[in-house]
């Protein structure tokens, strides 16, 4: 390409120098009346001009095709060393000498390759053309134009040296400057809402004042550099620009004073008033043109010092890129089509697979001071064993998530992660969560490019289940279209509450080992937080989580009081053991008097209503009951064998005999009829009715979580009694989902409720009965 833009601009010289001739040929032309010679000339000079235009054209073409060859590979270069080993965290986040690395990447880079395409044909062309236009002024005027030329232009560079030594300087402090104004500006756009409510663009914290703060220290254009020169440069810009002016339009004399030389020492004596017109316009074009390159050497003087200014901000820039991968070559990276990261050599392969984490005497100070975080910190993640980080603000609980994600070194100890990053691994889920551009669908599955290959067109169903799971299918406008296809939303303007449950729509789809959550529900309800973690859980997920709330400290049970899953008041908590680990899982209340009060009072506010609900009704409420224990019948199972011990395929077994009883009870038509016996003594007939006796309860132990529950209230409930159920304290989890399947199938609120506790709660039930 080089080659070509050299031709070319060769080429564009040749035709340059005879459209310059073309004046002085007028001059004798016109001067000797010669009206042929005259449209011969003319038509010479269009078809030169016209050649010379569609030269120029190409020659800006090659320039720009160079440009954005030049731009595309910087920028690849750059970019290549950008993302590697997630460099541009540290280079964004812990270190604080290199600003504005987004500036320099995007806009440093763009203003370098431009500058330089368009100095390229100029400076290839430059040392052609001031050979030939030396010699053709040497032939005109003898030495002393050239020699006067050429003083000329010395004394020139070395005017414009002067005054333009400290730019190239305070360029670099300009460009950094303007990277802050720039952010100053992207911060307001960012946070335009919280601003806005602080009142900023009025009074002493205004926008302006905000914005002005940077402006006034190096705004965008070379009057915000002026502040930054040397007293005896701060007369501005108009200095620096008289010099190259003043050349400029001196050059346009210089010719003639040059040729003047000759003319009045009578070396051209003999010649007619024409010919001395001719030669002196012939000459004042080549000295014109000479003092023009030179000119525009000078005039490049400007470029140069942009390019020296953006050489450098990129140049320290790739060298911070450089150091920084090397020193991380050997650390674990996000490669290109892969999202599962490689195990470090020396590793142990002793440990077992159901291991995540290994930390042993792990001490973490924070990157931008000496403030110990965390000292001599073992500990051992395993899946199946779910970890909470708690603390106050600033003692390091997202610092050690930063360290189990390889963004930090610990100052001592080692750090071993023993399962990959991705689905089916390790996936960190932030406090603010990350979004790309792209469909719903994209946002789902991301990093993954493509869906699962195994899952096929039934993908979008999952999506779409897992958006409805997350909450984000009706009210949103997230998932209201219908189909992950849905382009155009802007998801980073989503409420912190949306962005979060969109992430766990996320996380349900990929469906990782172990979930690293930091502070991922601050902008959720309570109830809403322990629905997601009881779904990640039921999927199978290890969750290592940072927050502030109690209920994060293990999963409770709740309360379920006129149709409502409600947190106990209660003090006292009753921990519930995974008996295959003997680990916590979950905690359940002993329900205080008065929400045990509120419980009945719910039964008897609801029995009137219910006990005069048709049969037939009744029998449509359990016959959907049935349909869903049915299709949830593995999810029940898994809560008894994760609470009471069963095997799967006993805890199955333990639901299909309750639900047998809820089967025989979708025959209550025939179940409820009354009896009749005439004339059972003279004038007297028999007549028996099934009524609803009213609020009935029922406690149920350990060994059947589901049979027995399933024995008590589904019975009850359809002869058109309300029910009180307190299930045994040890395994509630599998009456809560049975509970919340009925809710499901249409049961009025307050037909069931739902109590906890041991001796306290007995001894209620006791008494009520």
């Amino acid at each position: 390409m080089f080659m070509t833009l050299l031709c070319v601009t060769l080429l564009e010289q040749l035709v340059i120098y005879q459209v310059g001739l073309i004046p002085s040929q007028y001059y004798g032309v016109l001067g000797n009346k010669d009206l042929d010679g005259f449209k011969a000339l003319t038509f010479l000079a269009v078809a030169l001009i016209v050649l010379n235009s569609t030269l120029k054209s190409f020659d800006q073409f090659t320039c720009n095709l160079l440009y954005v060859n030049w731009r595309k590979d910087l920028t690849e270069h750059l970019h290549n060393l950008y993302f590697r080993a997630r460099v541009y965290y540290i280079l964004n986040v812990l270190r604080d000498d290199i600003d504005n690395p987004d500036q320099r990447i995007s806009q440093d880079v763009e203003r370098f390759c431009r500058q330089l395409s368009s100095m390229t044909s100029r400076l290839i062309v430059s040392p052609f053309t001031l050979a030939y236009y030396t010699y053709q002024c040497f032939q005109s005027t003898g030495w002393i134009g050239p020699v006067c030329i050429f003083g000329y232009f010395i004394m020139g560079t070395m005017v414009n040296k002067t005054l333009m030594g400290p730019i190239v300087t305070k360029l670099v402090q300009q460009e950094k400057l303007e990277g802050d104004f720039r952010f100053k500006h992207m911060q307001i756009r960012v946070n335009a809402e919280p601003a806005a409510f602080y009142s900023v663009g009025v009074g002493v914290g205004s926008l302006q004042k905000v914005i002005y703060t940077c402006w006034s220290q190096g705004p965008g254009v070379l009057l915000g550099v002026v502040e930054l020169l040397p007293s005896w440069t701060r007369a501005g810009p108009g200095v620096w620009a008289v010099g190259i002016n003043t050349f400029d339009y001196l050059g346009s004399i210089l010719s003639y004073v040059v040729i003047a030389i000759p003319i009045f020492s009578g070396i051209y004596g003999d010649l007619s008033p024409t010919e001395l017109s001719t030669l002196v316009s012939k000459n004042a074009f080549v000295c014109i043109y000479l003092i023009n390159c030179f000119t525009q050497l000078i005039d490049l003087s400007t470029t140069f010092s942009d390019v020296a200014g953006y050489t450098h901000r990129i140049g320290e820039l790739q060298e911070a890129l450089l150091d920084m991968s090397r020193k991380s070559q050997d650390c674990e990276s996000l490669g290109e089509s892969e999202w599962d990261l490689s195990k470090a050599p020396g590793w142990p392969v002793t440990e077992p697979s159901d291991t995540a984490f290994l930390l042993d005497r792990v001490s973490i100070l924070s990157p931008s001071s000496d403030k110990p975080l965390i000292k001599d910190l073992s500990l051992k993640i395993c899946e199946g064993q779910s970890l909470l980080i708690t603390g106050n603000t600033g003692t390091g609980k997202t610092s050690l998530l930063r360290v189990l994600g390889g963004l930090w070194e610990s100052m001592k100890g080692s750090v071993q992660m023993l399962t990959d990053f991705g689905p089916h691994g390790v996936l960190f889920l932030p406090q603010k969560p990350f979004f790309t551009d792209g469909t719903l669908r994209e946002q789902v599955i991301y990093p993954l490019k493509e869906i699962y290959p195994d899952s096929g067109s039934a993908d979008d169903e999952r999506i779409m289940r897992f958006l409805e799971l997350a909450g984000l299918v009706s009210g949103t406008g997230i998932g209201d279209s219908g189909s992950p296809e849905r382009t155009g939303h802007r998801y980073d303007v989503l409420s912190p509450g949306e962005m979060q449950r969109l992430s766990f729509a996320r996380l349900f789809y990929l469906q990782p080992k172990y979930a690293v959550l930091d502070e991922a529900t601050s902008a959720l309800t309570e109830e809403v937080e322990s629905e997601l973690y009881r779904l990640g859980q039921q999927l199978g997920m290890t969750f290592i989580s940072v927050g502030h709330r109690p209920s994060l400290e293990k999963p409770t049970v709740k309360l379920f009081i006129d149709g409502k899953f409600v947190e106990s008041k209660s003090d006292k908590w009753i921990d519930i053991h995974n008996p295959a680990t003997n680990e916590v899982i979950g905690r359940v209340p002993q329900s205080t008097r008065a929400e045990m009060d509120a419980a009945v009072a719910a039964c008897k506010r609801a029995f009137p209503a219910w006990a005069d609900t048709s049969i037939l009704s009744r029998q449509q409420v359990l016959l959907r009951y049935q349909q869903l224990i049915k299709e949830n019948l593995k999810e029940i199972a898994k809560l008894i064998t994760l609470e009471q011990g069963k095997t799967l395929a006993d805890a199955e077994g333990d639901v299909f005999r309750g639900l047998q009883v809820v089967e025989h009870a979708c025959s209550v038509t025939s179940l409820m009829l009354g009896e009749t016996m005439p004339s059972i003594t003279k004038d007297m007939d028999l007549y028996s009715y099934r009524l609803p006796l009213g609020v009935c309860a029922g406690i149920a132990p350990f060994n059947f979580p589901a049979m027995i529950p399933l024995w008590m209230f589904p019975m009850a409930m359809v002869c058109g009694n309300t029910f009180l159920m307190k299930p045994s304290e040890r395994v509630p989890g599998a009456t809560m989902l049975l509970a919340k399947l009925l809710q499901d199938s249409g049961a009025p609120d307050g037909a069931l409720n739902i109590i906890h506790g041991q001796h306290e709660g007995n001894f209620f039930m006791c008494l009520l009965i």
